[in-house]
């Protein structure tokens, strides 16, 4: 099994100091990727179906170790983005709003991949956790199930471009 090296660097210059940052993980037991380039359109579509059973266009909920969607954007609007919304098997379900040029990073578990991972609530998690114990918010978790997209921007604009990498084994 190949092993995924994902690296993250920030720089920036204020009043004449530095402040870079650099992280780096690697990410175990990958050994099928998946990565494209698609138009979503500014009506809700799905977009990466997670479940238990392989289908198509699907990806097994166990296997999956890493996702990262970057907004393209469209050449008609520098500043058309894309909306993401992530579902769990539980109903639940919360949005990130990805700008031209940003990323957002989604990471599963090895050995379990994206079962378990994904919390989401109408008030506060910890509201709803009881005494915050592990076995408590363990059954907060719902396994990641489904990925919508949607963009927007400007009226001309009739989509924006995204691209995605599932690393998966």
């Amino acid at each position: 099994m190949a092993k995924l090296k994902v690296d993250i660097r920030e720089s920036i210059e204020l009043n004449n100091s530095k402040y870079d940052s650099f992280n780096s993980y690697v990410v175990e037991d990958v050994d099928e990727i998946s990565k494209r380039i698609v138009t979503v359109p500014k009506t809700e579509q799905d977009l990466v179906a997670i479940s238990g059973s392989l289908g198509a266009g699907s990806f097994l909920t166990s296997d999956v170790r890493y996702m990262r969607f970057t907004c393209i954007g469209a050449s008609q609007d520098p500043n058309a983005n894309v909306r993401l919304t992530f579902k769990n098997s539980k109903d639940n379900e919360f949005q990130v709003k990805i700008p031209t040029g940003g990323s957002f990073m989604y990471q599963g578990i090895s050995g379990s991949g994206v079962t378990s991972t994904l919390a989401c609530s109408g008030s506060a998690l910890s509201a709803s956790l009881g005494d915050n114990t592990l076995g408590d918010f363990n059954d907060t978790l719902g396994s990641l199930s489904l990925i919508t997209a949607i963009s927007s921007g400007s009226e001309d604009i009739v989509g924006c471009d995204i691209e995605y990498f599932i690393a998966s084994n």
